[in-house]
C-alpha cells in the first residue's frame, strides 16, 4: 500500500487529522448543541487531501474521516441497543461500512481539479462540489440527505432563516466557505507567504465574519419581526402519542391497540380540535380491505360520534388481478397468482363522510422499508426485510388533504410519512401545491432512545423555516411537537411515553422563494460544478 510508504509520523498526523475533521463534524449533528464545530471541521481534512498526490491515498485518508462521522452520527441504524434484529443490525453494519463511500463523489471531483488545474481554485470551488454532491444524496433511489452539512445547524435558528430564500443547501454552502476560507488563510500563514496583519489576511478574516456573521444579522431581524401570533386563520390540532413497542405491534391483539387509540382520541376531544393526528401506521392492519370491514366499521362510527377529524397512518394494499400488468416489485400471494404492492400510508377520515382521503409515501428508506431499483429488476427483492415494514411499495400522489373544521370553514395540509421529512424537495412542493401546513407522522422508536429520533426531529426544523409553515409531527413514542414557521419547537413530548398535546397553529398561503424555486441555490452549485469539471477535463485531455 502507498499509504504505508509515508514515513510514520506523518502517515499518523494525517490519521488524526481525518479523525479530528471526522469527529468535529459529527458531534456537529443533533442531539449535541455543537453545531459551530461543523465551521471548522473540514480545515484539518482540506490540509491533508490537498497535499496528496495520489488518488488512492487521499481516499483512503477520507475514509478514516468520514468512518468516524458516520459512527458518530449513524451509529444508531443498526437498532443494536433496541429490538436488535439480525437483519436491522447486519443492515446498519453495512451502512456504516459502505456509506462513506458514496462521499467520495465529490472527494474524487476536487482532487480531479486540483490536479488539473490548481489548489487553489479546488479548494474555492469545494463548497460547490460538495453541496451539488448533496442535491445528488438527495435524488435517486438510494437517496440519504440526512448528513447534508446544513443539518448541523438546527439549533443555530438566527442564522439558518435564510433556508427560507436559499433551503438547507444554503446553509451547508455557508459553513463550508468558512471552512475553506480559514484553509485558505491557515495555509498562507503556516507557508510564511502572509503575515498574520497582512492585507491579505485582513481579507480573508473579514471574509469569515461576513459569511459568519452576516446570516445571523439578517436572521436575528427576521425573527424580531415574525408575525406569527398577528395570524388570523387558525386551526386546533391534537397530536396523539400511543408509545406502542414498533416491536410488538405487529404481533399484539389490535383490540389492544385500538382501544388505546380511542381512549387517547377521547381525552383530546376536550380540546376541541379541528383535526386529531396519529403517528405513522398507528392502526398495523389492512383496515380499508374488506376482512377488516368490522373495525373499520367501529373506528368510523367512533369517528362520527365524537365530530373528531382523524388523520392516521396506515398500511395500505393495491391488488393486480392481471399478473402482466403488475409491476416488478410487487409481491404473489402463495396460494394464488394475484400480484399485490403494499404502502405505508396515511388517511383522513372526516364525521359523517364516506369519503377516504388518502396518501401513500413516496420517499422510501433505501433496504428498510424498498430495496433500491426493486421497480427495475425483480430479482433484487430477495434482499427486502419482512418484518412489519419491509417491501413497501412507492407512492406516487402527492396528496392535499381538505378538511373542514367545526365552524364549517376548510383548511388544506400535506402530510409527510417519517423519512419523507428530510427530502427539501417534498415539503416544498407540497408549500407549492398550497399545503397550508404539514403535518409528520412517524415512528422513530425502532432504534430507542438514542440520537436517531433527535436527529430526525431537529431537521424537521428546516422544512418549517423553507417554507414559512407550521408543522404538527406525531411520533408514535416520541418527540411529538408543533414547529412554527421560524423553527422554534413548542410542546416536545418526553421520548418513550404516552402523551397529547394540542396547539392552535396558523395557516399560511404565503410562498417563499425556496418553496416557488425549490432547489435553485444546489442547481446553481450543480451547474458550477459541472463546468468546473469540463475545464479540468479539457485541460486533462486536450492541452
Amino acid at each position: 500500500m502507498k499509504l504505508l510508504s509515508t514515513p510514520s509520523s506523518q502517515l499518523l498526523r494525517n490519521i488524526a487529522a481525518m479523525i479530528i475533521s471526522g469527529a468535529l463534524w459529527g458531534i456537529s449533528y443533533p442531539p449535541n448543541p455543537f453545531g459551530y464545530f461543523a465551521f471548522i471541521a473540514f480545515v484539518p481534512f482540506l490540509f491533508v487531501i490537498t497535499h496528496q498526490e495520489s488518488y488512492a491515498t487521499a481516499l483512503r485518508y477520507s475514509y478514516v474521516m468520514l468512518f468516524t462521522v458516520n459512527v458518530i452520527t449513524l451509529y444508531w441504524i443498526g437498532g443494536f441497543t433496541h429490538g436488535r434484529d439480525t437483519y436491522l443490525m447486519t443492515a446498519g453494519i453495512a451502512v456504516l461500512l459502505a456509506h462513506p463511500l458514496f462521499y467520495f463523489i465529490p472527494i474524487v471531483a476536487f482532487l480531479f481539479v486540483k490536479n488539473n488545474i490548481s489548489k487553489l481554485v479546488a479548494i474555492i470551488s469545494f463548497p460547490f462540489l460538495w453541496v451539488a454532491f448533496e442535491y445528488f444524496r438527495a435524488h435517486t433511489d438510494f437517496a440519504f440527505p440526512w448528513m447534508l452539512i446544513g443539518n448541523t445547524q438546527t439549533y443555530n435558528l438566527s442564522y439558518i432563516q435564510i433556508a427560507s430564500f436559499t433551503g438547507v443547501y444554503g446553509i451547508s454552502f455557508l459553513v463550508l466557505c468558512v471552512n475553506v476560507i480559514c484553509v485558505i488563510l491557515f495555509q498562507n500563514l503556516l507557508n510564511k507567504r502572509w503575515h498574520f496583519f497582512s492585507t491579505q489576511s485582513s481579507i480573508c478574516g473579514i471574509c469569515i465574519l461576513i459569511f459568519f456573521l452576516a446570516p445571523k444579522i439578517i436572521g436575528k431581524i427576521i425573527l424580531e419581526e415574525q408575525t406569527i401570533s398577528e395570524e388570523k386563520n387558525t386551526v386546533r390540532v391534537a397530536i396523539i402519542q400511543p408509545n406502542i413497542d414498533p416491536w410488538e405491534k405487529w404481533q399484539n391483539t389490535i383490540d389492544y391497540q385500538m382501544n388505546i387509540l380511542y381512549q387517547m382520541s377521547s381525552e383530546a376531544a376536550i380540546f376541541q380540535p379541528d383535526l386529531v393526528v396519529y403517528p405513522e401506521t398507528a392502526i398495523p392492519m389492512y383496515i380499508l380491505q374488506p376482512q377488516n370491514e368490522l373495525y373499520f366499521a367501529s373506528f368510523k362510527t367512533f369517528i362520527d360520534t365524537m365530530q373528531l377529524n382523524i388523520m392516521t397512518g396506515i398500511p395500505d394494499v393495491e391488488f393486480y388481478e392481471d399478473s402482466s400488468t403488475a409491476p416488478n416489485d410487487t409481491k404473489i400471494f402463495s396460494d394464488s397468482h394475484i400480484r399485490y404492492k403494499i404502502f405505508n400510508s396515511s388517511m383522513l377520515l372526516q364525521p359523517n363522510s364516506d369519503n377516504i382521503q388518502k396518501y401513500a409515501k413516496m420517499f422510501l428508506v433505501p433496504f428498510a422499508e424498498r430495496v433500491p431499483y426493486a421497480g427495475n429488476l425483480e430479482w433484487l427483492k430477495i434482499f427486502q426485510w419482512d418484518i412489519g415494514i419491509g417491501g413497501w411499495g412507492q407512492g406516487n400522489d402527492s396528496t392535499i388533504f381538505e378538511c373542514i373544521k367545526k365552524d364549517g370553514s376548510r383548511f388544506f395540509y400535506s402530510n409527510m410519512i417519517c423519512y419523507e421529512s428530510i427530502f427539501p424537495q417534498l415539503a416544498s412542493n407540497f408549500a407549492n401545491s398550497n399545503a397550508e401546513f404539514f403535518t409528520i407522522m412517524t415512528n422513530d422508536s425502532w432504534w430507542g432512545n438514542t440520537s436517531g429520533a433527535y436527529q430526525h426531529l431537529r431537521f424537521a426544523v428546516f422544512r418549517a423555516i423553507e417554507n414559512r409553515r407550521w408543522i404538527v409531527r406525531s411520533a408514535n413514542g416520541g418527540i411529538s411537537c408543533f414547529i412554527d414557521p421560524y423553527g422554534k419547537i413548542h410542546q416536545s413530548t418526553e421520548y418513550n411515553s404516552r402523551a397529547i398535546i394540542s396547539k392552535e397553529i396558523s395557516l399560511s398561503h404565503t410562498k417563499t422563494f425556496y418553496a416557488e424555486h425549490a432547489d435553485w441555490f444546489a442547481l446553481w452549485c450543480v451547474f458550477f460544478s459541472t463546468l468546473l469539471i469540463s475545464i479540468a477535463v479539457t485541460k486533462q485531455f486536450f492541452m
